[in-house]
């Protein structure tokens, strides 16, 4: 029976459900394929349209070997399911990640009958020298390098408050904790991009990482703090101490704790009245600080009156008092 072009393209688009462009099967595998057509066609008219010439139809039959398959059959990808499978891909890994062959075959998974290896390992920006050598010599391939995914200004400062409710401005992180931070990012952005979105220099990072440094994340943001806000603090504060009073530097970071991940130590040492001079000697050589010097408590009426019935169960009105008795 003699098939037409266009009925043989029509077999192949089903087969290609089944198996994968340039697959290697064996006689019984060719056999389960070629059960739907065995009424309309012989196994060799059913081994041409595979692709398999003669020579190889029968070493696979008679002595076991796989022989590979539409070798020449080329599917031609869009642009548009390209992106879907890198947006499908970036899901799993990030951009700039270098993988093993092992991992490499789970991404490639859900498209092995739509592409061929070598055309999944081009979509990730895999040249064929390195998916050589990742996959016969077990090296690591680093996938989508120039893929720029776009961050912008919203979601770069979504990122910044929620990595505040974890850290706080101007904190100095090593390696781990930065790795802590950026775990919830590994989909979206790259290791450099998110230390750059936390102020950390490229240079910065390389120290950090590799030798075991300290680096120091958000220096130049300003958390804006309203008066509102200022405000409520400085009435939280007096709940625990009083205004002048003079604390230590142990005093002072309690009362800090609730406001750690809020603004830095030195805006808080702002809102309570101390100098950036006093803050440094109450921290570096444990004198006390005095705080809230310049807050000007209004006595309202009804606390003139309570003040002056607690004193009236202690003297009488009119009663004629010392210096000692008044303090």
């Amino acid at each position: 029976m003699i098939f037409l072009k266009k009925e043989r393209e029509q077999i192949r688009k089903q087969l290609l459900k089944k198996i994968t462009v340039g697959q290697l099967i064996t006689y019984l595998e060719f056999q389960e394929l070629y059960q739907p057509y065995i009424n309309i066609m012989s196994e060799m008219e059913f081994a041409n349209i595979l692709e398999i010439n003669p020579g190889n139809y029968n070493t696979m039959k008679n002595k076991g070997t796989r022989a590979k398959i539409l070798k020449s059959f080329k599917k031609e990808v869009s642009d548009e399911e390209k992106k879907k499978i890198i947006q499908e891909v970036l899901t799993k890994v990030r951009v700039g990640q270098s993988i093993t062959y092992i991992e490499f075959q789970e991404l490639y998974q859900p498209y092995t009958n739509m592409i061929n290896e070598i055309e999944f390992a081009n979509i990730l920006e895999i040249n064929p020298g390195n998916y050589n050598t990742m996959k016969n010599k077990g090296t690591r391939a680093k996938i989508l390098k120039s893929f720029k995914k776009e961050v912008s200004d919203e979601e770069k400062k979504k990122i910044i408050q929620e990595v505040l409710t974890k850290v706080r401005v101007g904190q100095s992180i090593t390696y781990i904790e930065f790795q802590e931070l950026y775990q919830p990012y590994t989909n979206m952005i790259n290791e450099i991009e998110f230390a750059s979105i936390l102020g950390i220099s490229y240079g910065n990072y390389n120290t950090m990482k590799n030798k075991g440094t300290r680096a120091k994340i958000l220096k130049k943001h300003k958390l804006e703090i309203s008066k509102e806000v200022k405000a409520k603090i400085i009435q939280e504060v007096l709940t625990n101490v009083k205004i002048g009073q003079s604390i230590t530097y142990i005093e002072f970071q309690e009362l800090y704790q609730p406001y750690i991940n809020m603004i830095s130590e030195i805006e808080f040492a702002s809102i309570l009245g101390i100098s950036y001079g006093n803050y440094n000697t109450m921290k570096n050589k444990g004198t006390g600080a005095k705080i809230l010097k310049s807050i000007k408590k209004e006595t309202g009426e009804e606390e003139k009156k309570k003040i002056i019935q607690e004193v009236l169960t202690k003297v009488r009105a009119g009663q004629l008092i010392t210096y000692l008795e008044f303090q």
